[in-house]
């Protein structure tokens, strides 16, 4: 099997998947074709999905009674495990961005590329 050699990342698209990883996590990484981008990406909507089904339940709660629940609900271990996902999977693309755009400054040095 031959070794190909990693593909240049110039520094816009670095900036750009930094970007893309702020507003939904993973989606960045994925764009620029790295393998975590997948995981992140699942983590990340997966633990959104779990937040908002809490969030809807309270909000649904709060609009039967009247009023704030006496609880914070069944759902609310579900929720904070989705808030806790979802922040884990934004910490990671974003070492994943910082990562990418060191190795693009790195490449275009090696390169002679300004």
């Amino acid at each position: 099997m031959e070794n190909v050699p990693p593909k240049l990342l110039s520094r816009s698209a670095a900036w750009a998947c930094l970007l893309a990883n702020f507003v939904i996590p993973g989606l960045g990484t994925l764009v620029v074709h790295r393998r975590a981008g997948i995981a992140q990406l699942l983590l990340s909507q997966l633990g959104f999905a779990l937040t908002l089904m809490w969030g809807i339940w309270f909000a649904v709660a709060c609009v039967r009674a009247g009023t704030f629940p006496d609880d914070i609900g069944p759902y609310f271990g579900l929720g904070l495990l989705g808030a806790v996902m979802f922040f884990a999977a934004w910490i990671w693309s974003l070492v994943s961005s910082l990562s990418l755009l060191n190795q693009a400054r790195t490449q275009e040095q090696s390169h002679g590329v300004k």
